[in-house]
């Protein structure tokens, strides 16, 4: 029976020792497969990342294309806008010369209705023809002449605008 005993014994003794080996080799084993799996993976976010920076260089690509198409425009349209400035800054110019010479010809206007209207109006004068100024008139006939108005004679200054007077001085 001590035999027996010894042989229970022993055989438990293996069966416990290599309970935990064969729980070591299937632990192992797992790490193994879990490794593997790891790996491809990895393999897998290293192909992924690779298409990602081929992509990222792809759209850097485009966005600089883009980027000089917008300041190409960008300058195409300063350059309009500063044309269209230039001629809006020229047409002012030529809008205030205008306006100058039109208040100077406004001012020779005035200058020309102030003169006539202080002129004095001339009475009316016969003209008489001194070779018949003694001799009488046909009856009925008209006396040469006669009936006709001189023109009044020109005194005082020409009609000149103050603005063009004092040029002129």
């Amino acid at each position: 029976m001590k035999r027996m005993a010894w042989l229970g014994m022993a055989s438990i003794a293996v069966l416990m020792s290599a309970a935990p080996a064969a729980a070591a080799d299937k632990a192992h084993q797992q790490l193994m497969a879990e490794i593997r799996m790891l790996q491809e993976q990895q393999q897998q976010l290293h192909q992924l990342v690779g298409g990602l920076a081929d992509t990222l260089k792809t759209m850097t690509a485009k966005i600089d294309e883009q980027t000089g198409a917008n300041r190409k425009a960008f300058a195409d349209q300063k350059l309009l806008v500063d044309n269209v400035a230039e001629g809006v800054r020229i047409l002012r110019e030529k809008a205030d010369d205008t306006n100058v010479r039109l208040s100077s010809m406004t001012q020779e206007l005035e200058a020309v209705r102030q003169a006539i209207a202080s002129m004095p109006s001339p009475a009316p004068t016969q003209i008489t023809d001194p070779a018949t100024a003694g001799a009488d008139p046909l009856p009925g006939a008209a006396a040469p002449g006669a009936g006709q108005t001189a023109a009044p004679p020109r005194t005082g200054a020409p009609l000149i605008s103050p603005a063009r007077m004092f040029d002129n001085a």
